[in-house]
């Protein structure tokens, strides 16, 4: 099965090292990523003004373009946020926590504006929950882009892309390990996937095929070609699965019920030849709400 219509997708990983300086209060765990968002967002909007947050968001698709990769006028956002991975509720001065931004595409001509953000966060408004005297401060560490600590505050950086990220070899099965939930939404928007057994392998494969491909439309300059759907999904029957160490997830986020699982997937078979979409999917995740965290997993042996 080829996947050259991958090979144009780049992103760029920013991984923040952080010190508290003001003690920080956090919300339950899988809440983190809605409040890092809304706070980041705000930052954004302090730091950038209106009219650059307005170019940052443009796109280029066409109404055709739209209809073509069946998405609605809100696509998915250019960028991916991995919060504090942490179940601590309570940061105390001189603690440190990490967080990292994945920028795709054009975003990631933005890297200076979106440290720029959160160092603004970190010393302005601060991160946590305001309610409980939990709005507390940090400073910013250390930096690193795409793994390399960060040479200066305008430099160039090449971008990650199937053709450099670090090779992995797992042997004949692949086992992910969701470290946030996932919801997968399926085409009639109401049902979600949640790997019961082998008949939910190919509407994943798909899914993920399918976020990986609009992320490229949009904020690349990507090809896009719909019969790819149908190979993947035929070729994805051939595997199979345990998901015996999968949990259903069903709770509330910003108003919205998210329903979806998380846990381990381990899947044998005909899988290697899906290993370098899996690979991309660690970086950008899959399902939605990826703006928040979710749908996080990764690759273990």
């Amino acid at each position: 099965m080829e996947l050259q219509a991958l090979h144009k997708l780049y992103f760029t990983t920013l991984d923040f090292k952080l010190k508290v300086t003001e003690k920080i209060i956090l919300p339950p765990k899988l809440q983190k990523g809605y409040l890092l968002r809304q706070s980041l967002g705000n930052a954004l909007h302090k730091t950038l003004g209106d009219e650059q947050i307005k170019k940052i968001w443009s796109n280029t698709l066409s109404e055709e373009e739209y209809k073509i990769l069946k998405i609605s006028k809100e696509p998915p956002r250019g960028y991916v946020i991995e919060p504090p991975d942490t179940d601590k509720m309570k940061l105390d001065i001189q603690d440190t926590f990490s967080m990292r931004i994945i920028l795709v595409g054009y975003m990631c001509d933005y890297i200076t504006q979106f440290i720029n953000a959160v160092e603004y966060l970190g010393n302005n408004s601060g991160f946590g929950i305001t309610s409980l005297n939990g709005c507390g401060k940090f400073k910013i560490e250390k930096v690193l882009i795409n793994g390399k600590t960060r040479r200066s505050k305008t430099g160039k950086y090449n971008p990650l892309s199937l053709k450099n990220i670090p090779e992995y070899n797992p042997g004949k099965q692949i086992k992910l390990n969701f470290i946030t939930p996932a919801e997968i939404k399926l085409s009639n928007n109401q049902s979600r996937l949640l790997m019961n057994d082998n008949r939910d392998i190919p509407y994943f494969f798909v899914a993920l095929y399918k976020r990986l491909t609009i992320l490229q439309s949009i904020y690349c300059t990507g090809i896009f070609n719909e019969e790819v759907y149908s190979i993947i999904f035929n070729a994805a029957k051939e595997i199979e699965m345990d998901s015996r160490n999968i949990e259903k997830i069903n709770m509330k986020i910003s108003g919205k019920q998210l329903i979806g699982f998380k846990g381990e997937l381990l899947f044998y078979g005909n899988i290697l030849e899906f290993l370098p979409m899996l690979r991309l999917g660690e970086y950008l995740h899959i399902g939605t709400e990826t703006v928040y965290g979710f749908g996080n997993y990764e690759i273990v042996s």
